[in-house]
């Protein structure tokens, strides 16, 4: 996930992502409290953006409207075909 606590939080409207693993499916979740890593429930995530099949650079645009959120999750729901992993190289968050 993104920690985006510049300023309390960020209206994001889109986020960007590079990867050499293209193929594979994500949804993005927002939430402005800490994230628990043992449930991701009690994290308050909500869905933001996809699900997309991402490409090698894709924009996924966010549905959070004028709600600032602090963290940003990138979810990924499966892999690309013959791949047992994923490499995001750079994502970036645009307001």
């Amino acid at each position: 996930y993104l920690n985006a606590s510049r300023g309390g939080g960020v209206a994001a409207r889109e986020l960007a992502i590079d990867t050499v693993t293209p193929g594979f499916d994500a949804s993005v979740y927002a939430t402005d409290r800490t994230p628990d890593p043992t449930s991701f429930a009690a994290s308050g995530w909500t869905q933001v953006g996809g699900p997309t099949n991402v490409t090698s650079r894709q924009e996924i645009t966010l549905t959070g409207g004028s709600t600032r959120y602090r963290y940003y999750l990138v979810w990924i729901t499966s892999l690309p075909p013959s791949s047992e992993s994923v490499s995001l190289n750079e994502v970036t968050l645009y307001r």
